[in-house]
């Protein structure tokens, strides 16, 4: 995953630059841990009342 901000880029060339960076053989991933943590965030932000989603699923764990 990489986290890419959207400032106006249009898509082919935001395209066009990720096939160069790909190609460039810079280790430009997010770690894993990084990876599953915006994945987190984004699922937080995404879904209504999820933090009360995510209470009940924890204390379910239990």
């Amino acid at each position: 995953m990489l986290y890419v901000p959207e400032y106006g880029i249009h898509s082919k060339t935001l395209s066009i630059d990720l096939l160069r960076l790909r190609a460039s053989g810079i280790d430009w991933k997010l770690p894993e841990e990084e990876q599953e943590e915006l994945k987190l965030d984004w699922l937080r932000n995404s879904i209504d009342h999820s933090n009360a989603i995510e209470k009940r699923f924890l204390e379910e764990l239990i």
